[in-house]
């Protein structure tokens, strides 16, 4: 697990943005200061979350994949109902979790998904380092 070792002690770059939410998790922050009264909007987080570029590009990507029967693009579908049904019991229930695991548990947990985002994160600039030094030639 080299992406969550390095990212205990990476330093990256002010303009990447999963370090900095990373790094805002893993030290607790709930959220940014507002300095002035008209510096508040209101953000729908959960649908980009849910349903983001990335999501309707992987879906796009293995629908236009050819398969030998077309039975097998069942299976997409499929996912998509149940991370759609977890997501839905998840969120019905967030009241009913957040008080079995407390302020502190809730807090643990939070601490916990920044260490994940940091590791896909390391791992996204190790990828794309080791493509741009395989299409250089630089490593075989």
């Amino acid at each position: 697990m080299k992406p969550v070792a390095i990212s205990g002690g990476s330093k990256a770059s002010d303009d990447d943005l999963l370090h900095k939410v990373d790094v805002c998790m893993k030290a607790g922050a709930t959220g940014l200061t507002i300095e002035r009264a008209d510096e508040v909007a209101v953000v729908p987080l959960g649908i980009p979350l849910l349903a983001g570029p990335g999501a309707i590009t992987t879906v796009m990507i293995y629908m236009t994949h050819p398969v030998a029967d077309p039975a097998d693009k069942l299976f997409i579908f499929a996912g998509i109902l149940v991370s759609t049904l977890a997501a839905f019991v998840l969120l019905r229930n967030a009241d009913r979790i957040f008080r079995r695991l407390g302020r502190t548990g809730t807090r643990a947990v939070g601490r916990v998904m920044g260490l994940l985002l940091a590791a896909v994160a390391v791992q996204f600039i190790i990828d794309g380092v080791f493509d741009v030094a395989r299409m250089k030639g630089l490593v075989a």
